[in-house]
């Protein structure tokens, strides 16, 4: 036996791969922009291979790491950097077979792209990103509304339990504002929640409701009142009967 008899054959070395391949390439169309070759060299691959495993699973329903590393493979071969669209189709059918055609096409319009690219990047998944971090942008800043709304809300709820004026210490009128002495008699003293004061309605003389110690009555103004008028009466009384006892 010679001595390359177990040595295998690669499929470029196989005539009737060949064949097949030639013929297959006879009978496939293939749309206008597969006339181009793409330079690997002037692609991104780490953008490229994302977009690669995403539609694979797309287009299978699952992830197939045999069929997506083959597709690096092709992709990333460093001895022919220059990559024939139709050839890589033909290499491709038997894994993906009725949607070959069309992952190729997005492939090789995403590749010529890159490769005209000064990035490297193809300009669909530029826009992609930009479209992404947009809408990132968008939902950061809904999200901090949403906090400020939250804020607020927050903050009136905490201004509604302590009241309109504050809630001072011992007020009883709710809030309102501070107490003071009327010039006019006839209504008192009146105060409000903030200053401590007991709020409520005017009275009709004297100074107010009674405190919690050593308070004035409500009819106290009313007597002290009858008894002057009951004294300057007695006193013009004494007057008249003096008067009267001089003549």
């Amino acid at each position: 036996m010679g001595s390359n008899f177990f040595r295998g054959t690669s499929l470029d070395q196989d005539p009737r791969f060949k064949d097949k391949q030639s013929a297959l390439l006879r009978k496939t169309q293939f749309p206008p922009s597969f006339d181009t070759k793409v330079d690997m060299r002037k692609v991104e691959m780490g953008v490229m291979k994302p977009w690669i495993t995403k539609k694979v699973i797309e287009l299978l329903g699952f992830e197939d790491d045999v069929l997506i590393e083959y597709i690096y493979s092709l992709l990333e071969d460093p001895e022919n950097p220059v990559v024939d669209g139709k050839n890589m189709q033909i290499l491709l059918t038997g894994f993906l077979e009725s949607k070959t055609a069309a992952f190729m096409n997005h492939l090789w319009d995403l590749l010529l792209s890159a490769q005209s690219n000064p990035l490297r990047v193809p300009t669909e998944l530029l826009e992609e990103k930009k479209r992404e971090m947009r809408e990132r942008e968008q939902q950061e800043a809904l999200r901090r509304r949403q906090e400020e709304r939250m804020d607020e809300v927050r903050r009136s709820e905490r201004e509604n339990r302590r009241g309109p004026g504050g809630g001072g210490r011992g007020g009883y009128g709710g809030g309102g504002p501070p107490g003071r002495f009327d010039d006019r008699r006839d209504e008192g003293y009146r105060g409000g929640g903030g200053g401590g004061g007991y709020g409520g309605p005017p009275r009709d003389a004297g100074y107010g409701p009674r405190a919690s110690r050593g308070g004035y009555r409500d009819d106290y103004g009313d007597r002290n009142q009858e008894s002057e008028l009951k004294e300057k009466l007695l006193r013009k009384k004494i007057e008249a009967s003096r008067r009267s006892s001089q003549q």
